[in-house]
C-alpha cells in the first residue's frame, strides 16, 4: 500500500481548520490559504517532516514545542500568521534546521539560547514580532548564518 509523503495545497482559497499531516508525510505545505485556528499538538506525531510550511494563513495560538524537536526538519515556515507566545526553547543539539521563518507574527520574549544548537541554520527570520532582547553574542557562532556565500547584494 502506498502512502502520501508529499502534500502541497499552497496558494488556494482553503478555509477552515488546519489539517493534520500523517506521521509519514515528509513535505507538508498549506501556505497562502485562509486557514484558521491553532497548530494542534497532534502535529507532534508528524515527526518525519522535512519541510513544514504553514505560512500566510490566519493561524493563532502558540508554536508547539515539538515542532523544533523534529530530527529531520530542514524548513519550518510559520511566517505571516497571528501566532503568539514565545519562540520554542527546546531546539535540540541533533536538529537539522536550515531555515526558520517566524516573521510577521506576535511572538514575544527573547531569542532562546537553544537556537545556538541550530548549527546548520542558514536563514533565521524573526522580524515583525514583539521580541525584546539584546543582540545575542552566541548567534555569531552560527557560521552558516554569517557565511559570506549566503549574502546577496
Amino acid at each position: 500500500m502506498r502512502s502520501l509523503r508529499f502534500l502541497d495545497l499552497s496558494f488556494n482559497m482553503l478555509e477552515g481548520s488546519l489539517p493534520i499531516p500523517s506521521s509519514i508525510v515528509g513535505f507538508f505545505s498549506v501556505s497562502n490559504n485562509k486557514l484558521i485556528g491553532s497548530i494542534s499538538f497532534l502535529f507532534c506525531n508528524a515527526s518525519s517532516l522535512v519541510i513544514l510550511n504553514l505560512s500566510h494563513n490566519k493561524l493563532t495560538g502558540p508554536i508547539p514545542q515539538c515542532l523544533v524537536a523534529f530530527p529531520y526538519l530542514l524548513v519550518l515556515d510559520l511566517q505571516m500568521n497571528n501566532l503568539v507566545g514565545t519562540i520554542p526553547r527546546n531546539f535540540s543539539k541533533t536538529n537539522s534546521l536550515q531555515t526558520l521563518h517566524f516573521n510577521g507574527n506576535q511572538l514575544q520574549g527573547s531569542l532562546p539560547l537553544s537556537l545556538a544548537n541550530c548549527t546548520q541554520l542558514e536563514i533565521l527570520d524573526v522580524g515583525e514580532n514583539l521580541i525584546v532582547d539584546r543582540f545575542p553574542d552566541w548567534l555569531e557562532d552560527l557560521q552558516e548564518l554569517f557565511d559570506g556565500d549566503h549574502i546577496e547584494g
